[in-house]
């Protein structure tokens, strides 16, 4: 990203994702790790395809919608306990 919180714009996306625990703690055995993209701030939604790199560590990879002027991103994780994290950041990031 740069200064503008602004991307290239490219055909597919690849998406580092970080997923860290609170201060103090440990990050749990995660089950689940999910993230759908947004073009149009939400109104609509596809799933991106996630790959796990090393503990913590994953790529969101996703066709980047042809039209948009920004990014919105939505998160879902569950670690092996069955505990629910969800996250949503409208115009998370622009493109170029």
């Amino acid at each position: 990203m740069d200064a503008t919180n602004a991307v290239r714009r490219t055909p597919v996306t690849v998406l580092p994702l970080v997923v860290d625990p609170q201060p103090g703690a440990t990050l749990p055995e995660l089950r689940t790790v999910g993230v759908q993209v947004s073009g149009d701030d939400g109104t609509t939604w596809q799933p991106a395809k996630v790959v796990r790199t090393s503990t913590g560590r994953y790529l969101a990879v996703f066709e980047t919608p042809k039209d948009a002027k920004n990014i919105s991103l939505k998160g879902h994780v569950v670690d092996k306990t069955g505990t629910v994290t969800d996250l949503t950041v409208i115009s998370a990031y622009l493109l170029n």
